[in-house]
Protein backbone atom coordinates (compact mmCIF):
# COMPACT_ATOMS: atom_id res chain seq x y z
CA UNK A 1 0.00 0.00 0.00
CA UNK A 2 1.49 3.37 -1.00
CA UNK A 3 2.21 6.12 1.49
CA UNK A 4 2.80 9.86 1.54
CA UNK A 5 5.50 11.20 3.88
CA UNK A 6 5.38 8.00 5.89
CA UNK A 7 1.61 8.20 6.50
CA UNK A 8 -0.37 5.14 5.50
CA UNK A 9 -2.71 5.80 2.60
CA UNK A 10 -5.62 4.50 4.63
CA UNK A 11 -5.24 7.32 7.17
CA UNK A 12 -8.15 9.66 7.43
CA UNK A 13 -7.23 13.06 6.00
CA UNK A 14 -9.04 16.28 5.25
CA UNK A 15 -8.15 19.06 2.78
CA UNK A 16 -6.40 22.25 3.87
CA UNK A 17 -6.88 25.67 2.33
CA UNK A 18 -3.21 25.65 1.34
CA UNK A 19 -3.71 22.65 -0.89
CA UNK A 20 -2.23 20.10 1.54
CA UNK A 21 -4.07 17.68 3.75
CA UNK A 22 -4.11 17.07 7.50
CA UNK A 23 -4.79 13.69 9.09
CA UNK A 24 -7.36 13.43 11.89
CA UNK A 25 -4.57 12.86 14.39
CA UNK A 26 -2.92 16.15 13.44
CA UNK A 27 0.01 15.32 11.11
CA UNK A 28 0.58 17.76 8.27
CA UNK A 29 0.96 16.01 4.91
CA UNK A 30 2.63 17.84 2.00
CA UNK A 31 0.44 19.03 -0.91
CA UNK A 32 -0.41 16.23 -3.31
CA UNK A 33 0.21 16.34 -7.05
CA UNK A 34 -2.11 15.66 -9.92
CA UNK A 35 -2.61 11.95 -10.36
CA UNK A 36 -1.29 11.08 -6.92
CA UNK A 37 -3.87 8.52 -5.81
CA UNK A 38 -2.12 7.71 -2.54
CA UNK A 39 -3.78 10.61 -0.73
CA UNK A 40 -7.34 9.75 0.22
CA UNK A 41 -9.71 12.50 1.17
CA UNK A 42 -12.78 11.15 2.90
CA UNK A 43 -15.81 12.90 1.50
CA UNK A 44 -17.79 12.12 4.62
CA UNK A 45 -15.25 13.90 6.85
CA UNK A 46 -14.95 16.86 4.50
CA UNK A 47 -18.72 17.13 4.31
CA UNK A 48 -18.97 17.01 8.10
CA UNK A 49 -16.55 19.92 8.45
CA UNK A 50 -18.27 21.99 5.76
CA UNK A 51 -21.71 21.43 7.29
CA UNK A 52 -20.68 22.14 10.88
CA UNK A 53 -22.67 24.85 12.60
CA UNK A 54 -20.39 27.86 13.14
CA UNK A 55 -19.29 28.86 16.62
CA UNK A 56 -20.27 32.43 17.37
CA UNK A 57 -19.33 34.85 20.11
CA UNK A 58 -22.42 35.90 22.02
CA UNK A 59 -22.57 39.66 22.39
CA UNK A 60 -24.78 39.57 25.49
CA UNK A 61 -22.44 37.77 27.84
CA UNK A 62 -19.22 37.34 25.93
CA UNK A 63 -19.46 33.54 26.05
CA UNK A 64 -19.07 31.10 23.18
CA UNK A 65 -22.38 29.88 21.80
CA UNK A 66 -22.81 26.73 19.71
CA UNK A 67 -26.11 25.95 17.99
CA UNK A 68 -27.21 22.31 18.23
CA UNK A 69 -27.24 20.37 14.95
CA UNK A 70 -30.87 19.22 15.08
CA UNK A 71 -30.38 16.46 12.53
CA UNK A 72 -27.55 14.93 14.57
CA UNK A 73 -29.58 15.43 17.75
CA UNK A 74 -32.58 13.57 16.32
CA UNK A 75 -30.25 10.74 15.32
CA UNK A 76 -29.02 10.39 18.89
CA UNK A 77 -32.56 10.62 20.27
CA UNK A 78 -33.49 7.70 18.05
CA UNK A 79 -30.78 5.62 19.73
CA UNK A 80 -32.32 6.45 23.14
CA UNK A 81 -35.83 5.37 22.20
CA UNK A 82 -35.44 2.13 24.20
CA UNK A 83 -33.17 3.50 26.93
CA UNK A 84 -33.31 3.20 30.71
CA UNK A 85 -31.21 4.74 33.48
CA UNK A 86 -29.93 2.71 36.39
CA UNK A 87 -28.16 3.75 39.56
CA UNK A 88 -25.93 1.33 41.46
CA UNK A 89 -25.97 1.93 45.22
CA UNK A 90 -23.06 0.13 46.84
CA UNK A 91 -22.81 -0.98 50.42
CA UNK A 92 -20.44 1.05 52.55
CA UNK A 93 -16.79 0.33 51.76
CA UNK A 94 -17.48 -1.72 48.61
CA UNK A 95 -15.52 -1.06 45.40
CA UNK A 96 -17.39 -0.01 42.23
CA UNK A 97 -18.19 -2.66 39.64
CA UNK A 98 -16.11 -2.96 36.49
CA UNK A 99 -18.28 -2.21 33.48
CA UNK A 100 -17.83 -5.63 31.84
CA UNK A 101 -18.50 -7.47 35.11
CA UNK A 102 -21.67 -5.48 35.77
CA UNK A 103 -22.97 -6.07 32.25
CA UNK A 104 -22.31 -9.80 32.54
CA UNK A 105 -24.12 -9.88 35.89
CA UNK A 106 -27.15 -8.02 34.50
CA UNK A 107 -27.26 -10.10 31.30
CA UNK A 108 -27.50 -13.22 33.44
CA UNK A 109 -30.09 -11.71 35.78
CA UNK A 110 -32.26 -10.35 32.97
CA UNK A 111 -31.53 -13.35 30.71
CA UNK A 112 -30.66 -11.10 27.78
CA UNK A 113 -28.93 -12.54 24.73
CA UNK A 114 -29.24 -9.47 22.50
CA UNK A 115 -26.47 -6.97 21.77
CA UNK A 116 -27.55 -4.40 24.36
CA UNK A 117 -25.28 -1.62 25.63
CA UNK A 118 -24.36 -0.47 29.13
CA UNK A 119 -22.81 3.02 29.25
CA UNK A 120 -21.03 4.23 32.37
CA UNK A 121 -21.93 7.77 33.44
CA UNK A 122 -20.91 9.44 36.72
CA UNK A 123 -21.95 9.10 40.38
CA UNK A 124 -22.88 5.43 39.93
CA UNK A 125 -25.32 6.05 37.07
CA UNK A 126 -25.46 4.01 33.87
CA UNK A 127 -27.44 4.34 30.66
CA UNK A 128 -28.91 1.15 29.20
CA UNK A 129 -29.61 0.95 25.46
CA UNK A 130 -31.93 -1.93 24.60
CA UNK A 131 -32.97 -3.28 21.22
CA UNK A 132 -36.75 -2.89 21.27
CA UNK A 133 -39.67 -1.50 23.31
CA UNK A 134 -40.59 -5.06 24.29
CA UNK A 135 -37.09 -5.67 25.65
CA UNK A 136 -37.16 -2.36 27.54
CA UNK A 137 -40.51 -3.23 29.17
CA UNK A 138 -39.20 -6.69 30.00
CA UNK A 139 -36.15 -5.28 31.83
CA UNK A 140 -38.25 -2.57 33.51
CA UNK A 141 -40.49 -5.28 34.95
CA UNK A 142 -37.61 -6.69 37.03
CA UNK A 143 -37.48 -3.53 39.15
CA UNK A 144 -34.71 -3.54 41.77
CA UNK A 145 -31.73 -5.80 41.20
CA UNK A 146 -29.93 -7.10 44.28
CA UNK A 147 -26.19 -7.15 43.69
CA UNK A 148 -23.68 -8.82 45.96
CA UNK A 149 -22.31 -5.43 46.97
CA UNK A 150 -25.51 -3.36 46.90
CA UNK A 151 -28.56 -2.73 44.74
CA UNK A 152 -29.36 -1.44 41.27
CA UNK A 153 -32.37 0.86 40.89
CA UNK A 154 -33.95 1.51 37.47
CA UNK A 155 -35.59 4.72 36.31
CA UNK A 156 -36.97 6.07 33.05
CA UNK A 157 -34.62 7.80 30.63
CA UNK A 158 -35.43 11.44 29.90
CA UNK A 159 -33.76 13.91 27.49
CA UNK A 160 -31.06 16.13 29.00
CA UNK A 161 -30.49 13.63 31.82
CA UNK A 162 -27.59 14.84 33.96
CA UNK A 163 -26.40 12.54 36.79
CA UNK A 164 -24.72 15.47 38.54
CA UNK A 165 -28.10 17.16 39.04
CA UNK A 166 -29.87 14.14 40.51
CA UNK A 167 -31.06 14.53 44.10
CA UNK A 168 -30.51 11.46 46.22
CA UNK A 169 -33.10 10.72 48.90
CA UNK A 170 -31.89 7.19 49.68
CA UNK A 171 -29.29 6.14 52.22
CA UNK A 172 -28.01 2.86 53.63
CA UNK A 173 -28.74 2.63 57.32
CA UNK A 174 -28.26 -0.06 59.95
CA UNK A 175 -31.64 -0.79 61.52
CA UNK A 176 -32.17 -2.47 64.90
CA UNK A 177 -35.28 -4.55 65.61
CA UNK A 178 -36.10 -4.97 69.31
CA UNK A 179 -38.48 -7.18 71.31
CA UNK A 180 -38.19 -10.13 68.93
CA UNK A 181 -38.74 -13.46 70.66
CA UNK A 182 -35.99 -16.03 70.13
CA UNK A 183 -38.10 -18.44 68.04
CA UNK A 184 -38.38 -15.75 65.35
CA UNK A 185 -34.61 -15.42 64.94
CA UNK A 186 -34.52 -16.79 61.43
CA UNK A 187 -33.14 -15.04 58.30
CA UNK A 188 -36.56 -15.17 56.61
CA UNK A 189 -38.15 -13.17 59.43
CA UNK A 190 -35.33 -10.63 59.39
CA UNK A 191 -35.69 -10.09 55.63
CA UNK A 192 -39.45 -9.65 56.00
CA UNK A 193 -38.98 -7.07 58.76
CA UNK A 194 -36.37 -5.19 56.73
CA UNK A 195 -38.70 -5.10 53.68
CA UNK A 196 -41.17 -3.22 55.84
CA UNK A 197 -38.56 -0.44 56.17
CA UNK A 198 -36.92 -0.40 52.72
CA UNK A 199 -34.69 -2.64 50.61
CA UNK A 200 -32.79 -5.30 52.64
CA UNK A 201 -29.05 -5.34 51.91
CA UNK A 202 -27.11 -7.27 54.53
CA UNK A 203 -27.68 -9.09 57.80
CA UNK A 204 -25.35 -8.34 60.70
CA UNK A 205 -23.05 -11.30 61.46
CA UNK A 206 -23.86 -11.34 65.19
CA UNK A 207 -27.55 -11.46 64.30
CA UNK A 208 -26.96 -14.21 61.76
CA UNK A 209 -24.96 -16.28 64.25
CA UNK A 210 -27.65 -15.78 66.91
CA UNK A 211 -25.14 -15.05 69.67
CA UNK A 212 -26.44 -11.58 70.52
CA UNK A 213 -30.13 -11.58 71.38
CA UNK A 214 -30.61 -7.96 72.50
CA UNK A 215 -31.76 -6.89 69.02
CA UNK A 216 -31.58 -7.99 65.38
CA UNK A 217 -29.52 -5.73 63.11
CA UNK A 218 -29.96 -5.31 59.35
CA UNK A 219 -28.47 -2.96 56.74
CA UNK A 220 -31.39 -1.43 54.80
CA UNK A 221 -31.61 1.01 51.89
CA UNK A 222 -34.22 3.56 53.02
CA UNK A 223 -35.81 6.65 51.53
CA UNK A 224 -34.96 9.34 54.08
CA UNK A 225 -37.46 11.76 52.52
CA UNK A 226 -40.33 9.55 53.73
CA UNK A 227 -41.63 9.02 57.26
CA UNK A 228 -39.78 5.98 58.59
CA UNK A 229 -41.72 3.68 60.95
CA UNK A 230 -40.71 3.38 64.58
CA UNK A 231 -42.29 -0.07 64.84
CA UNK A 232 -43.41 -2.95 62.63
CA UNK A 233 -46.38 -5.21 63.33
CA UNK A 234 -45.35 -8.87 63.12
CA UNK A 235 -48.37 -11.13 62.57
CA UNK A 236 -48.24 -14.92 62.92
CA UNK A 237 -51.95 -15.48 62.41
CA UNK A 238 -55.22 -13.65 63.13
CA UNK A 239 -54.86 -14.33 66.85
CA UNK A 240 -51.17 -13.67 67.41
CA UNK A 241 -49.36 -10.44 66.58
CA UNK A 242 -46.87 -8.12 68.25
CA UNK A 243 -45.17 -4.80 67.60
CA UNK A 244 -41.43 -4.88 66.93
CA UNK A 245 -39.68 -1.64 67.91
CA UNK A 246 -37.36 -0.12 65.29
CA UNK A 247 -34.28 2.04 65.84
CA UNK A 248 -32.06 3.62 63.16
CA UNK A 249 -28.29 4.04 63.53
CA UNK A 250 -26.74 7.30 62.29
CA UNK A 251 -29.75 8.29 60.21
CA UNK A 252 -28.55 11.11 57.91
CA UNK A 253 -30.13 14.57 58.14
CA UNK A 254 -32.43 15.25 55.19
CA UNK A 255 -32.88 18.50 53.29
CA UNK A 256 -36.00 18.67 51.11
CA UNK A 257 -34.16 20.91 48.62
CA UNK A 258 -30.76 19.20 48.34
CA UNK A 259 -31.56 15.66 49.41
CA UNK A 260 -29.75 14.11 52.35
CA UNK A 261 -26.67 15.95 53.50
CA UNK A 262 -23.44 14.10 52.56
CA UNK A 263 -21.63 15.57 55.54
CA UNK A 264 -23.97 13.73 57.89
CA UNK A 265 -24.14 10.46 55.92
CA UNK A 266 -21.55 7.83 56.70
Amino acid sequence: MSTVSGVNSSSRVVPLASGGVCSLVGELIPPHHEGDVSVIVLNSVAGLIQSSVPIVQDGRGGYVSVRVDLIAYQTRLELCRNALIDCVVLSSGERPWKLMDLKARLSKHWMLNSDWHLISLVRGYYQILLKSPAEMNYVWGFGLVHLKTGILRLQSWVPDFNPSLQKSTNAQVWVRFFDLSWEYWHPNFFFDLARGIGVPLRLDKATSDGDFGHYARFLVDVDVSSVLPISVLLERDEFHSSFIAVEYENLPAFCSTLGYLPSSCR
